[in-house]
């Protein structure tokens, strides 16, 4: 706010009225600094905090003017309680030190049960708070993935399908790639054609895949027939395989 002196003209002639002193905005607080551009007319040095303004008290009758002090505005201080809750109670914990001008808070996780895991609720219908539980067979339930052309990653699902549709004799090269140590993969492959009589062979990229008798499994004859494979991953692309699933049919 800048000051108001004898060479101040307002739009509505030289006349110094209330409206004109009315600078402030409804219920705001005048802080230090708010009176600038101050000149010394005579009266000593310009003290910015205990100078006064004119304000217009629209509520008394007449629209008087009233003095008004400025405040100043309070430096620093003590933070002297912080209060914090973490849901749910039972996954997280917080520790509050101080409390001081710097107050440190750490949040970590409480101790849970073994064998548990964070999960959503076991019942695998409707969305809930999280929470630390058992596993249930939903939770590792993974859906059967369409082998693309031949290549099998084991990155994408644990359960793989393929549907054979040619009229012809050849030799399909089925390859594993990328699968973790401890990971079973199950493989289905049915043929889809009349007359095919498609021969497999199982390849492990950078590895080896190893069967009962060091002999691999082939397709059984007949269109519609199912072979069920699975592989056993024990290393970097090393398996362990076998077919379990032999003549079957949808």
């Amino acid at each position: 706010m800048a000051q108001i002196d004898t060479a101040q003209t307002f739009a509505d002639g030289n006349t110094v009225n209330a409206a004109a002193l009315n600078n402030m905005v409804d219920q705001a607080t005048a802080l230090e600094g708010i009176i600038e551009d101050q000149i010394d007319l005579g009266g000593g040095a310009i003290d910015a905090i205990n100078d006064e303004l004119l304000i217009r008290d629209a509520s008394a009758a007449g629209n008087k003017l009233r003095r008004a002090k400025i405040s100043k505005l309070p430096v620093g201080g003590t933070v002297t309680s912080v209060a914090m809750t973490a849901t749910p109670t039972t996954v997280f914990d917080i520790a509050v030190t101080g409390p001081t001008a710097a107050v440190a808070i750490a949040l970590t996780l409480d101790q849970q049960a073994p064998n548990t895991v964070l999960a959503g609720p076991a019942s695998g219908t409707g969305a809930a708070t999280p929470g630390f539980r058992t596993l249930s067979p939903a939770d590792v339930s993974i859906s059967s993935h369409n082998i693309p052309v031949f290549d099998i990653d084991p990155r994408l699902s644990n359960i793989f399908s393929k549907t054979l549709t040619d009229n012809v004799s050849h030799v399909l090269t089925f390859v594993l790639d990328s699968g973790a140590s401890g990971q079973r993969i199950m493989v289905w492959v049915q043929r889809g054609g009349t007359s095919d009589t498609a021969d497999l062979n199982w390849v492990a990229a950078g590895g080896n895949i190893y069967w009962p008798n060091g002999t691999q499994p082939q397709l059984t004859d007949g269109n519609g027939r199912i072979d069920i494979f699975e592989f056993l991953c024990f290393g970097s692309n090393r398996y362990y395989g076998i077919r379990w699933g032999v003549n079957m049919q949808l």
